[in-house]
């Protein structure tokens, strides 16, 4: 957590507001920060794959391949 976060805590601690409220107000600032970084790695996925198919358009000997796992999870393989 970071400083600002634990100086915010402080002070509402200091003006007795109760600690449910404390919690609520700390998940909400934390679900907005995952929010955000979605929202930055959303086209990640696409700009990889772009960025592999540069490497192949710029070199014939360049392969990749991708899955996905058991899990669904992407991999990508590079030769």
């Amino acid at each position: 957590m970071d400083e600002t976060m634990m100086e915010f805590i402080d002070t509402m601690q200091e003006n007795r507001v109760a600690q449910s409220n404390i919690v609520a107000g700390v998940l909400m600032h934390m679900n907005r920060k995952v929010a955000n970084v979605c929202a930055e790695n959303a086209d990640d996925i696409n700009k990889l794959l772009a960025f592999f198919n540069e490497c192949k358009k710029n070199n014939n000997q360049f392969y990749w391949d991708a899955q996905l796992d058991e899990q669904g999870d992407f991999s990508a393989h590079t030769y």
